[in-house]
């Protein structure tokens, strides 16, 4: 049986500077660009240009969740596919909620590496009697056998 698909917004790549568009990672310009991103990542109000920053990618991180949130009551699974960077803000916002800086995203996003197409699965808990802490719990982190 054929599944509908919805395609949100929430769900896509970390919007980069547009002029760097096209360039290679390697490129000069792109490396110094990105070092003063990252240089700067915690610094809630500083953007190169017309970057995502940690405080719009944690919003967005949050809207997802709840678009999430919404559809669960509903359907039993839901299969939600982006990339790598804001999978890890969705877990980081799933464990951490508005415990959530900058600092602690950043070890993160740096620690918790993915393999391409690694599968996380997370457990939705609506009965709060189920769980006193969370509404979420992770069962599987990037989980890749299928590329083998």
């Amino acid at each position: 049986m054929a599944k509908k698909i919805v395609y949100s917004p929430l769900f896509i790549e970390r919007r980069n500077p547009a002029h760097l568009f096209g360039k290679p990672i390697e490129d000069p310009e792109s490396l110094k660009i990105t070092g003063l991103i990252y240089k700067n990542y915690h610094n809630k109000d500083w953007r190169h240009s017309n970057e995502e920053n940690f405080n719009d990618l944690r919003k967005r991180g949050q809207q997802a969740i709840r678009f999430i949130e919404k559809l669960s009551p509903v359907k039993k699974n839901i299969l939600v596919v982006t990339h790598g960077l804001f999978m890890r803000m969705i877990l980081a916002q799933m464990m951490l909620g508005d415990e959530l800086n900058s600092q602690i995203f950043f070890k993160i996003m740096n620690f918790c590496k993915t393999a391409n197409t690694g599968i996380m699965i997370c457990e939705y808990i609506a009965d709060k009697k189920k769980s006193r802490y969370h509404k979420w719990r992770l069962t599987t982190w990037n989980e890749y056998t299928h590329l083998k």
